[in-house]
C-alpha cells in the first residue's frame, strides 16, 4: 500500500537485454525492400523438443523419405500430446519486432537464454493479406546466445550489421 504523502516507484519491465542490430540485404530484387514490413523474430530454444523433419535430399527414394515423414509426424504428435510436450509448449517464448525504414531493429527486455533468430524479407504482391504473404526473397537464421544481466540495469546486446543472404528459392 502507499502512505499519503510519500512516494512510490515502480519498475515496469523485467530484467531482460534489448537486443538490438540492423539487417542488410545482399541480393537483388525488382522492388526495393520495404524494411518496416520486415519481422525479426526471436525463439527460446527448450531442451527436450523433438529435432527437425527428415530432408528429402537424404533419401535414396521418394518411398523411403515419405516413410521417414510420416513416422517423425507420428513421433512430434506423440510428443506435444504428452505431459512433457505440454510443459515445453508452455514454457516457450517468443520476440519479434519489425525494422526501420533503415533495417535496424530492437527488441527489448528479453530474458537470457538461446535462442533462434530469424529475419525473412518478402516481397508482397498488391493481393498481399498481411506481411507474411509474398516471395520470401531473403532470409537469416542463426542461434544466439543472451546472456545473463549481472547488474540491475537494462544492458544491450548489439548484433552488429547482419547481412541477408537472398533466399534459394529466389535464386
Amino acid at each position: 500500500s502507499v502512505a499519503p504523502g510519500t512516494v512510490t516507484y515502480v519498475e515496469l519491465g523485467g530484467r531482460g537485454r534489448m537486443i538490438s542490430g540492423r539487417a542488410v540485404f545482399l541480393g537483388t530484387t525488382t522492388t526495393p525492400i520495404q524494411w518496416p514490413e520486415v519481422a525479426v523474430e526471436l525463439s527460446l530454444k527448450l531442451p527436450g523438443a523433438p529435432g527437425q523433419s527428415p530432408k528429402r535430399e537424404n533419401f535414396s527414394s521418394t518411398e523411403a523419405f515419405m516413410a521417414a515423414l510420416k513416422s517423425h509426424s507420428k513421433t512430434v504428435n506423440a510428443f506435444w500430446a504428452s505431459d512433457a510436450g505440454r510443459e515445453i509448449d508452455r514454457s516457450q517464448r517468443t520476440y519479434s519486432a519489425y525494422c526501420t525504414t533503415d533495417g535496424s531493429f530492437s527488441i527489448p527486455d528479453v530474458p537470457s537464454g538461446q535462442y533462434n533468430f530469424k529475419i525473412s524479407i518478402r516481397q508482397h504482391s498488391a493481393r498481399a493479406v498481411n506481411d507474411f504473404d509474398g516471395k520470401e526473397v531473403g532470409t537469416l537464421s542463426m542461434e544466439i546466445n543472451v546472456p545473463e544481466n549481472s547488474e540491475n540495469e537494462h544492458q544491450v546486446l548489439d548484433l552488429g550489421t547482419l547481412q541477408v543472404p537472398e533466399a534459394k528459392e529466389a535464386r
